[in-house]
């Protein structure tokens, strides 16, 4: 492994130096092994994000397969020598799901590695990140400080309920990271992040923002707050679906002022004319552009009959803002109109 050169790190009681390969405390030598010295070297160079095992492998031992119980065996002696800390952390590994109900009091790093960790009790003073192919779920308090990174999942409540996930801290949603929230419009209600502390909060934007609506309608006059902090920065880079429903649109302009989520109308829906125009045997049927997204009908009845009520749509039209279709000198009568939705 190449070492970083002209880097001294400095951590509580100990000082790291790469390039001399030296390890003090209080200024008095560490005994570790080499590859242990590396695996130091590569986790302090690389602080505040989620490395993984493999990458740690990768790094340590470049050119060579090795078990993971080696690593695990250096870093046991590196826990030996740095002290750890009384009341530990917690790292979650594997594919399932781990559940989290009572009060937890250990105040050292909460890692997601994989699968869902679901925190329905809370976390206590500790700080949490979501790494890659990992999913933070539940309704408890989930630590004082959030960081889901790129591949991570943030999913408040968990899948086909509503609920809220509080951070006692900031929540970071980085670049690459989903935060699955789930509406219901019919309760008029959603899921909701709360970063609530003493000290004004941030709730940084990033990544994709992921929306499903469990039941009800959605309308141009609804809104969900979807996020609740002090401060808000950051903006998400998607929003999935990219349409929430036929004539509406997403409104993230209040994502950045108070967390919340608005829909607005895309559709002109005040009523409007269709004009006809006869060309031939082609009948031309037009409206306003911004009417994209009315349903063109038509009803088709003797000539005795007269106007009824079996309208049936003409596929395709919801998305133009013009047909053409050949005329039927057989038909008796033929209506057309619009509606909405």
């Amino acid at each position: 492994m190449r070492l970083s050169t002209g880097h001294l790190y400095r951590f509580g009681e100990f000082e790291l130096d790469p390039c001399r390969r030296t390890f003090l405390r209080k200024g008095a030598p560490v005994e570790v092994t080499p590859k242990a010295f590396e695996v130091l070297a590569y986790l302090v160079a690389n602080p505040g994000r989620v490395v993984t095992k493999a990458e740690l492998l990768k790094a340590v031992w470049p050119d060579s397969f090795v078990e993971e119980s080696n690593l695990s065996s250096n870093i046991s002696i590196l826990r030996r020598q740095l002290g750890a800390t009384p009341d530990g952390g917690l790292t979650k590994y594997g594919a399932g799901t781990l559940t989290l109900t009572a009060a937890s009091t250990y105040t050292g790093n909460t890692v997601v590695t994989n699968g869902t960790l679901v925190v329905n009790g809370s976390l206590g003073s500790t700080a949490v990140a979501v790494a890659t192919n990992a999913t933070l779920a539940g309704i408890g308090t989930a630590g004082t400080n959030l960081t889901v990174n790129s591949g991570g999942t943030l999913s408040p409540a968990g899948t086909s309920v509503i609920g809220t996930l509080t951070v006692a801290g900031n929540v970071t949603l980085q670049s690459g990271s989903t935060s699955f929230m789930e509406l219901n419009k019919s309760l008029a209600s959603s899921d909701r992040v709360r970063a609530a502390a003493a000290a004004p909060t941030t709730i940084t934007y990033g990544g994709t923002l992921s929306l499903t609506n469990l039941a009800g309608a959605l309308a141009a006059t609804d809104t969900f707050k979807l996020f609740s902090a002090t401060n808000y920065s950051g903006a998400f880079s998607a929003i999935t679906p990219a349409v929430p429903a036929l004539g509406l649109g997403w409104n993230t302009n209040t994502l950045a002022t108070d967390g919340t989520l608005r829909l607005i109308a895309t559709v002109n829906t005040t009523p409007t004319n269709i004009t006809a125009v006869v060309a031939g045997n082609q009948l031309n049927l037009s409206w306003p552009p911004d009417h994209v997204g009315w349903r063109l009908q038509v009803e088709t009845n003797s000539i005795n009959t007269g106007l009824g009520t079996n309208w049936v749509d003409v596929p395709g039209s919801t998305t133009v803002s013009n047909v053409s279709m050949t005329i039927d000198p057989s038909n008796g009568t033929v209506f057309f109109r619009m509606v909405f939705p």
